[in-house]
């Protein structure tokens, strides 16, 4: 005889049942409920997907994975201009096992407070995009036309 199959899914479930279609006997039923697949089920704009707190992790870990890689290319950067006092094989080893060299290295980070000063001074002076670079159509029209709001003449 030919049976018919009924299901019923939900948010975080399914429900089946298998009825005989002649006697419309139930021969078998059941049901798998998921777990939700966000924290705060139901709370409106506090529900979170679990793949967002793992998405957040994974960004972090990527972005310091990143900042590890510029410092290296840094170093390198340093030490063949001889503006570092490491070598490669320090390089190598602090990279590979993050442990730093035993020699004049720790003195070298250690700068002066006025050194220190005057590289955050350029860094911030000089960090990036240029104002015309981003804007240079703008710009061009500020200096043919004038800026009428910050009165400035043509």
């Amino acid at each position: 005889m030919p049976n018919k199959i009924g299901i019923f899914i939900d948010v975080n479930t399914i429900g089946w049942t298998l009825i005989e279609q002649s006697s419309k006997e139930i021969i078998a039923m059941g049901s798998h409920v998921f777990s939700p697949g966000c924290e705060n089920f139901g709370m409106g704009r506090r529900e979170i997907s679990k793949k967002f707190n793992k998405r957040l992790f994974r960004l972090r870990r990527v972005r310091y994975a990143r900042i590890r890689v510029r410092k290296i290319y840094l170093l390198k950067i340093l030490i063949k201009n001889n503006m570092c006092p490491l070598n490669l094989s320090d390089l190598k080893q602090w990279a590979n096992k993050k442990t730093l060299p035993e020699n004049n290295f720790q003195q070298w980070i250690n700068l002066d407070p006025h050194e220190l000063g005057r590289i955050l001074y350029q860094i911030s002076i000089h960090r990036g995009y240029r104002f015309g670079e981003r804007n240079s159509k703008l710009v061009e029209s500020v200096l043919k036309e004038g800026s009428v709001e910050d009165g400035k003449v043509g």
